[in-house]
């Protein structure tokens, strides 16, 4: 039988139409996957682009700051008001510009998370040195979000998904200034004109240079206390050169420091940085780097004679204050007069011991900021120092127009021998009454070391016309040394010191007349504090008149030198030993004449009882503030009257008060002339005054 087996194997099998659209089912799979994947990944693509966006736009919106500094601080809510203006000092972890952090900033669909952290950049490598700010701080700005499959974001390396970093540093300079430095020379202004609050008299003292409208004055010296005892002291203050309406000339930032340091073997370092007259224009000449110092040293704060914490630019005092290499005394001695390089002592508390190799040294420096970072700058030179009742340089006295005249002849007497001898002013007497106290004022001249040829330099500037413009050329600070200068009496025109026992210089603020029996007056010097701008938390230079009749000088004195200006131990037995530079002013305490009376009872059961805890006394002189007299009740017993006794100066006009909370006091107050006695009060339980 025949069969046509050619009919038969035509057309598809059931078994190759299934293989068939299996294969075109896991292709369309493929397809479909490949697609959703597609679109997830333009969707990242795009999400990660836009965080980007966000990251660069909270970057220049940061670096958008119109001033250095701002007394306001930054919140949300002030940055977002129209006339809040962005500061470079606000700029910190999630704050800073006028854009807040947010944790749901929704662009094309999407939630994005901002926020950002900041750290100062400071320099880590040994050259340049360690620990000085570069006033540069680094930015991360951090962007995350959650995608449409609502997956959250994980920014931790190394698995960072959905999470973008943008890494910027921001310097502090104002993007003005940069725009305006981009202008050819001849378009560009004269600079940008930085403000200045002048400080206030009595405290801030502006003395007039140039010919024009010009003058110089030092801020508030500020102490900053990090360590007890004579060890990590740091004092900064500015001095600032301004005409018209506070407009800034010249500004010089100075931090004296005292360090705790280890001697070191020849190594990198610097000379010192110094003032230098260049025609007529004064300038700072950086110090030289050298690889080939004589001597270095490195900040101690472990081991033996170390003091764990210590002020930052103690880096650079410990390593670069060396003389040397060579023995110029105008550009490699820190003290350019001295005739040998200065050696380096430990003291112990009572001895000096010279340090060796590894060995632990005291030191202190006088650091400046030279073209925007601090160098080690030449030693402080004290030239006077004037004692002044702060009451006479109140703004619009006499006698502060005159101290002004005296700075100025010092300064000039300087640079010229020829200049008259300056003559300090004639103060207004200090006379106290028991009790009563005045604020005197410690002000010191320093001149920074001049060659022969810049003094005369700066002379020749010295006219018949004009005798101002010289104080342009000098590097010249007048500084109110009132609470770092020591202080102490003596004897009225000996070198005799008074004692004021059991009263000490630390107690003398809160000493009672009782505390002061026999005593002419006391003088307040207490230990130096950490103190901010407007902060008053020690006292020093104030005399309190005692219970006795008499005449002391209060004296104010300095050691030359960077110790003097931040109050701590001599650095060599030499300079403990000289002699300290001084002045003294005289005052007198006048006990005056005494206003004697008693408070009594009415009789001895009216009022009953013990009614003297609600007795009160006080009495006001000429007018003035209000005095208590209720400790100078005496008396026993709870029937016997309380007599009182004080001084004042005679023919003052006293008005005495005595109050009873318990009942009446008849009269409530006598008005009296000094002397006066008989000045008597009667106690009532009720009822009122015949």
């Amino acid at each position: 039988m025949y069969v046509n087996t050619h009919r038969l194997q035509r057309g598809l099998s059931l078994v190759e139409v299934f293989v068939a659209l299996l294969i075109l089912s896991v292709g369309l799979i493929a397809l479909a996957k490949l697609q959703v994947d597609l679109v997830r990944g333009s969707g990242d693509a795009r999400a990660r682009t836009i965080a980007l966006s966000l990251a660069e736009e909270k970057v220049e919106d940061l670096r958008t700051f119109v001033k250095t500094d701002s007394a306001i601080a930054w919140t949300a809510t002030a940055a977002a008001s129209p006339t809040f203006e962005p500061a470079w000092s606000h700029i910190d972890t999630s704050k800073g510009g006028r854009l807040a952090p947010q944790t749901a900033r929704q662009v094309a669909g999407v939630n994005f998370q901002i926020d950002w952290a900041v750290s100062n950049l400071d320099f880590t490598a040994s050259v340049p040195p360690p620990l000085i700010t570069s006033r540069t701080k680094n930015v991360t700005v951090t962007v995350s979000w959650v995608n449409e499959a609502g997956d959250p974001p994980n920014c931790t390396p190394p698995y960072v998904k959905q999470c973008v970093t943008l890494l910027a540093n921001i310097v502090e300079i104002p993007p003005g200034n940069v725009a305006q430095a981009s202008e050819p020379l001849d378009e560009r202004p004269d600079g940008p004109q930085i403000l200045y609050t002048p400080g206030v008299a009595p405290e801030i003292i502006s003395v007039p240079i140039g010919t024009g409208n010009g003058k110089r004055e030092t801020t508030k010296p500020l102490p900053d206390v990090q360590a007890q005892g004579d060890y990590a002291h740091e004092v900064t203050f500015d001095v600032v050169n301004y005409h018209d309406s506070g407009i800034v000339d010249r500004r010089e930032e100075f931090v004296t420091v005292n360090c705790r340091c280890t001697l070191g073997t020849t190594g990198r370092g610097r000379t010192p940085a110094r003032a230098l007259l260049q025609g007529t224009v004064l300038r700072d000449k950086p110090g030289v780097a050298r690889t080939d110092k004589p001597t270095t040293g490195t900040v101690r704060t472990s081991g033996s004679n170390a003091v764990s914490s210590q002020p930052e630019l103690c880096a650079l005092c410990c390593r670069d204050h060396h003389d040397g290499p060579t023995v110029d005394s105008e550009t490699n001695r820190y003290n350019p007069i001295d005739t040998t390089d200065h050696l380096h002592y430990l003291w112990n508390g009572s001895t000096y011991t010279l340090a060796a190799t590894g060995d632990a040294y005291d030191e202190a420096c006088r650091m400046k900021r030279v073209n925007g970072v601090f160098q080690v700058f030449e030693d402080w030179n004290l030239t006077s120092i004037t004692v002044i009742p702060q009451s006479d340089l109140e703004e619009g006295d006499a006698t502060q127009t005159a101290y002004k005249d005296y700075v100025a002849d010092v300064v000039r007497k300087y640079v010229d021998s020829g200049q008259p001898t300056p003559v300090v002013p004639t103060f207004t007497p200090v006379t106290l009454t028991p009790g009563a106290s005045a604020q005197l004022q410690g002000r010191a001249i320093y001149i920074d070391y001049m060659t022969a040829d810049q003094k005369a330099a700066a002379a020749a500037l010295i006219t018949v016309d004009d005798n101002a413009s010289v104080l342009e050329a000098v590097p010249w600070y007048e500084i109110n040394l009132t609470k770092l200068a020591k202080w102490k009496l003596q004897d009225s025109g000996t070198t005799t010191d008074y004692s004021t026992a059991p009263v000490t210089a630390e107690t003398c603020v809160e000493a009672t007349q009782a505390d002061l029996a026999g005593k002419i007056a006391c003088i307040a010097s207490e230990a130096v504090q950490t103190e901010a701008l407007q902060q008053d938390n020690y006292t020093r230079g104030l005399v309190k008149g005692g219970a006795a009749t008499g005449g002391l000088d209060a004296q104010a004195y300095l050691r030359n030198g960077n110790t003097g200006l931040i109050d701590t131990q001599a650095l060599t037995q030499a300079s403990n030993d000289a002699a300290p530079i001084f002045d003294e002013l005289p005052f007198t305490n006048d006990v005056g004449s005494a206003v004697e009376g008693q408070v009594a009872k009415t009789n001895n059961s009216n009022p009953g009882g013990n009614p003297w805890g609600s007795v009160g006394c006080s009495y006001t002189v000429d007018g003035g503030a209000s005095t208590d007299c209720t400790p100078l009740l005496t008396g026993s017993g709870s029937n016997a009257p309380r007599n009182f006794t004080f001084n004042v100066t005679t023919g003052a006009t006293v008005v005495v008060t005595v109050t009873y909370s318990g009942g009446v006091v008849c009269p409530a107050n006598q008005t009296v002339t000094a002397p006066a006695s008989g000045v008597n009060f009667v106690l009532k339980t009720s009822g009122s005054c015949p």
